[in-house]
């Protein structure tokens, strides 16, 4: 045990270490560099001087405090609606409409900006077929292109709030006369206020230091995750680029922690409270049916204008249906390699991930002990949600790209995208383990505790099997992420390390839009096609675990049916092999506390527990009871002290006799579990008294209930399904051995 002990510390550090290594350690190093000036000397606050002197510059953080601004409010407003047409109405094709809604979640942000130029652009096929005479480049291009980004996950979010809305309170308003919009000020907006502060800081912070949409369609308006691709990029002023990427990380830092304080006052879902019965208004389900589907059919345009962009030879001149978009070269690579690329690069990004999500949430939410650590743990695993992407790729150019640093071999390499993604993506799939982790019973590591098993095969045999669809969800979460993401990587990729979705600027700055927009394409559909594997595979474990608990329940129900029909024959056999014999028994374990609490078998255990005493046994107590049919299954003989526990099976019965030894005041029993490991029970002694059960006179303890409450603890008399012997505060560890 203490060298369980032992590694779990090691590896708690090691954790904390990798986190403080892959986010600390290159923040600082950005913070440093940002202090800098371009030959490496010290020159105070003058980077950001410079930056605010210039008025084009200086416009770049309200430009973006603006866009972020407005795009939050608008989402917000859009999904507030569609997800109540959603929960609240009767319209048809709700399972359609949610999965319209998640499409963006698959797609570069990129790509919808290239939608809206294909649509409303100079030869946009609207602007053409309406003749209009507007430009998409500027402030509104990047508003309507990162609505559709941030759509889905505020939609998500606010989704899940209407569902777990409780429907007693509206049935109580509806009592008391209270009209429905009254209903809608005083229960609905109260009950999901905190999930709408939840949206508009998760809002407000994916738009503030989204690179994509502004990139395609900013045109002249310069945003602060532009600048930094700019003075990166294109002046080759790291300094500068540092600055303005703290500037990017201090307002998502602010709506972090505000989120978390928001977070911590939010109430926790009721598991009584009950579904919200949808009733019937004409009116309302004709609004949501034309609101949904109309923004359902915005969404789909963004999408099939692309996929059909890319299809023609050139837009709108040659509309020839051709592939020539997805055959090409960059710089005599192959599309399709670097397509392999980022496939590669998600697939090790995920895997490596979901492993390092898994043991940190584990170490942080199972492990009592090491608090500090603990906390430190946590608060660094949920830190990547208030670092853009551009600023953690760019603070990994300082920190890995120095010669002092052992970790340098990583630069240039697939190696340090994968770790980028990996921290870039940490905390959503942190805290989906995390939140699967709170729901097993806490006790299962205390059990094997005391089984004397390992920690790490609990984990394997136990935690893991009940928490594989957040485990797949995470996994899931980090493939999908790690193909569409181009602020993290951009600063990182060589020309041996090219990725898909970064080529995407490659091919939109040289003016080949087509190639931009089958590139995108290439991605929506090997993501889309992965999530249904992924969710095909959550299902099929879903299902196999409920058919095989349906399957072990209905079993359970025979064997309980069995166990009454034949149960009062297992009594009369042992009632008559008593008074042949003079060998008394009594009711024990399950089958006392089934007497006593409920006057017949608790419905998960089904077999017939059975007390002697080891002195008064005589053989031809055994010899009779199975030639009245008892078969034997299994015993248990210890050394040097002989028979200890008999199972016999009679009719599809199991019958457990446990032999008890007098020690003290006290008697003492023995069992082996299907690993091997012998246990014992240390009880009170006393007489018996008689009792009828099933209607056959029978024999208990005349300390019931204390036996019971020794067995079973104080809470004996409710019904617990998950009990398990291991939790018997009577039961200890045996150092006694088997007799072979």
């Amino acid at each position: 045990m203490k060298k369980d002990k032992l590694i779990k510390i090691i590896l708690s550090l090691v954790l904390v270490l990798f986190l403080v290594i892959s986010i600390i350690f290159p923040i600082f190093s950005l913070f440093i560099k940002a202090f800098q000036g371009k030959n490496g000397s010290y020159i105070g606050l003058k980077n950001f001087a410079e930056y605010f002197s210039s008025p084009v510059t200086a416009s770049s953080l309200t430009n973006s405090l603006a866009v972020s601004i407005t795009v939050t409010v608008f989402t917000i407003i859009l999904a507030f609606l569609f997800s109540y047409g959603i929960n609240r109405s009767n319209i048809r094709g709700k399972s359609l409409l949610k999965g319209i809604a998640l499409l963006p979640l698959f797609s570069p942000t990129m790509t919808h900006g290239i939608a809206l130029i294909y649509l409303f652009g100079r030869q946009g096929i609207i602007t053409k077929a309406l003749n209009l005479s507007i430009s998409i480049y500027g402030f509104w291009g990047i508003v309507f292109a990162e609505t559709i980004f941030i759509f889905p996950v505020l939609f998500f979010m606010l989704v899940l709030a209407f569902d777990s809305e409780d429907y007693r309170k509206y049935e109580m308003t509806e009592i008391m006369g209270i009209s429905k919009i009254n209903q809608f000020f005083t229960i609905t907006i109260p009950n999901i206020k905190y999930t709408l502060i939840t949206c508009f800081f998760s809002g407000f912070t994916l738009s503030f230091t989204d690179f994509g949409a502004p990139k395609v369609v900013g045109g002249n308006y310069n945003v602060l995750a532009t600048d930094i691709f700019k003075q990166v990029i294109g002046q080759q002023n790291f300094s500068m680029g540092s600055a303005v990427g703290i500037l990017l990380i201090i307002p998502a830092f602010l709506a972090f922690i505000f989120d978390i304080i928001i977070k911590s006052k939010s109430s926790k879902i009721d598991s009584k409270s009950t579904k919200y019965i949808i009733k019937e208004n004409k009116i309302r389900d004709i609004f949501f049916k034309f609101f949904n589907y109309i923004l359902s059919l915005v969404i789909i345009s963004f999408f099939v204008i692309v996929i059909l962009a890319s299809l023609v030879k050139t837009w709108p001149y040659d509309m020839t249906l051709s592939f020539k978009s997805y055959n090409f070269t960059i710089m005599g690579e192959s599309i399709w390699k670097i397509f392999g690329n980022s496939i590669l690069v998600s697939v090790f990004s995920a895997i490596l991930g979901t492993i390092l999500c898994f043991l940190a949430a584990y170490m942080i939410e199972r492990e009592k002990k090491y608090i500090i650590i603990r906390k430190i743990g946590y608060f660094l695993s949920i830190l990547p949600n208030a670092l853009p992407g551009l600023t953690i790729g760019l603070a990994y150019i300082f920190y890995f790209n120095s010669k002092d640093n052992i970790l340098n071999f990583l630069y240039g390499s697939f190696g340090i995208i994968i770790l980028a993604n990996i921290v870039h993506f940490f905390a959503t799939p942190f805290l989906t383990i995390t939140a699967r982790l709170k729901t097993l019973d806490s006790e299962y590591e205390t059990i094997s505790n005391i089984m004397g098993v390992s920690w790490y095969r609990t984990i394997f045999k136990v935690i893991i099997p009940l928490s594989i669809d957040s485990i797949i969800e995470s996994f899931s979460y980090y493939f999908i992420n790690s193909m569409i993401t181009i602020s993290a990587v951009i600063f990182l990729y060589t020309t041996k390390t090219r990725l898909i979705s970064v080529m995407m600027i490659s091919k939109n700055d040289a003016g080949d839009i087509g190639a931009a927009a089958a590139i995108s394409v290439m991605i929506i559909l090997v993501n889309i096609f992965f999530k249904i594997i992924f969710d095909l595979s959550t299902k099929y474990i879903r299902n196999r675990s409920y058919n095989k608990k349906r399957k072990d329940s209905i079993k359970k129900e025979k064997q309980g049916e069995n166990l009454l029909l034949t149960g009062k024959e297992v009594l009369e056999i042992l009632n008559k092999t008593s008074q042949k014999t003079g060998v008394k028994y009594w009711l024990e374990f399950g089958t006392l506390l089934g007497k006593i609490r409920e006057n017949n078998f608790i419905g998960h255990d089904i077999n017939f527990d059975i007390g002697i005493m080891k002195e008064e046994l005589i053989p031809k107590f055994i010899i009779d009871i199975e030639n009245e049919g008892f078969k034997r299954i299994s015993s248990l003989s210890l050394k040097n002290e002989g028979l200890k526990n008999i199972k016999y099976e009679y009719k599809g019965i199991e019958i457990e006799i446990f032999l008890f030894d007098r020690k003290d005041n006290k008697v003492i029993c023995y069992l082996e579990d299907k690993n091997g490991i012998i246990s014992a029970y240390k009880l009170s002694n006393s007489t018996l008294k008689e009792t009828k059960f099933m209607g056959i006179d029978t024999y208990i303890p005349r300390n019931s209930l204390k036996r019971l409450l020794e067995i079973y603890g104080k809470n004996f008399n409710i019904s617990d399904p998950d009990w398990k012997e291991e939790m018997s505060p009577s039961r200890y560890l045996s150092e006694k051995t088997k007799e072979i």
